[in-house]
């Protein structure tokens, strides 16, 4: 391992996330050659997003839509259309009062898009979704079947995620979305740390490219997307409050199935809360003084103003829903009414 070169500044508890990287960059960039293979899979993702010519040709080309989409500006009623602007999140007051075509071809993609998920989805149920690196791990036993059980099948393909895959002995961290990452060996990340015992704040357990499929200015049509899951280190869950009443050797275990419940949950969010779901979500979290967990407390920002992560909140709304369902319950109610009402497909373990 190599014999890392302390910033001038010497040992301290804080570096910015350009000195972390820079850093990095001078001693473990050796290690983090995993880190092109990412980039190069994130370009053939946007690449694929962006390919479809046939699709980009109906949103370009509004004949099809441009009569009921212009009644509909115009005041006139169209609850089909209406359900699905709700369905996609479109909010009308982004559109140009002044820019009539521009507008037709803003709804016109998001009619097309829409239809492109329930293609994706009768795509999602003719393939199988591939489960690879779990199996090295036990805490992870049986994991295919236990998905199953906790989402059932049908609203598994309604998250159309194309494969999991686990790389149990790689450290993952983000400094800066995804321009700034590193893939570390475990050995790597422990003597970075040495270091530096500030990283640990920046591992990565997962990342998820389902909101790929969401940002209307990203792509035209809805593809199944992978998520990918690294190493579980340095997680302390013995310190997590909604697991104390766990046995300490099912701690981990369950913290880690519910770190795969919480990134199928995103896509849940992404794919199937819709504006007026979203609205009533918004409601109820913001009628707590407090986060779900701790973890989404960091994404709790301005609760009463600026910036919340609704979808961080509901992702650990749905990890306790389904591991610690009776915590849920008793401590937020109203969410875990949400979650029953709202998703009865997902079960608890």
């Amino acid at each position: 391992m190599v014999k890392p070169e302390i910033p001038e500044h010497g040992h301290k508890k804080e570096y910015t996330k350009d000195e972390i990287y820079d850093f990095g960059m001078k001693n473990y960039a050796q290690f983090n050659v995993k880190a092109l293979g990412f980039k190069e899979m994130l370009r053939e993702h946007d690449r694929i997003m962006q390919s479809n010519e046939v699709v980009a040709n109906r949103v370009n080309d509004a004949s099809e839509n441009r009569e009921r989409i212009i009644n509909f500006l115009n005041g006139q009623s169209n609850s089909e259309l209406g359900n699905i602007l709700n369905r996609q999140n479109f909010d009308l007051d982004n559109l140009k009062a002044d820019d009539l075509e521009n507008n037709i071809l803003q709804i016109n993609k998001i009619i097309i898009k829409n239809e492109s998920y329930f293609e994706a989805v009768k795509k999602q149920e003719k393939t199988c979704m591939k489960i690879i690196g779990f199996e090295k791990d036990p805490d992870f036993k049986g994991i295919g079947s236990i998905l199953k059980k906790v989402f059932s099948e049908d609203l598994l393909n309604k998250c159309i995620v194309s494969e999991i895959t686990y790389e149990f002995e790689v450290v993952h961290m983000r400094l800066n979305g995804m321009d700034k990452t590193f893939f570390l060996s475990v050995p790597a990340y422990n003597d970075w740390k040495k270091s530096m015992p500030i990283i640990k704040k920046y591992r990565s357990r997962a990342t998820n490219f389902g909101s790929w499929n969401t940002d209307h200015n990203l792509s035209y049509q809805y593809i199944p997307m992978p998520i990918h899951f690294y190493a579980f280190i340095d997680d302390e869950v013995d310190k997590i409050d909604y697991l104390q009443s766990v046995a300490k050797a099912e701690q981990l275990r369950l913290y880690k199935i519910g770190t795969l419940v919480h990134e199928f949950s995103h896509n849940i969010y992404y794919y199937l809360m819709d504006g007026n779901l979203r609205k009533d979500w918004q409601k109820i979290i913001e009628s707590h003084k407090s986060a779900i967990t701790a973890y989404a407390e960091k994404h709790r920002i301005g609760i009463h103003g600026e910036k919340v992560d609704y979808n961080e909140e509901f992702a650990e709304s749905i990890r306790l829903f389904v591991t610690m369902p009776a915590y849920l319950k008793a401590k937020f109610p109203d969410v875990y009414k949400f979650i029953k009402d709202k998703f009865p497909d997902i079960n608890s373990l």
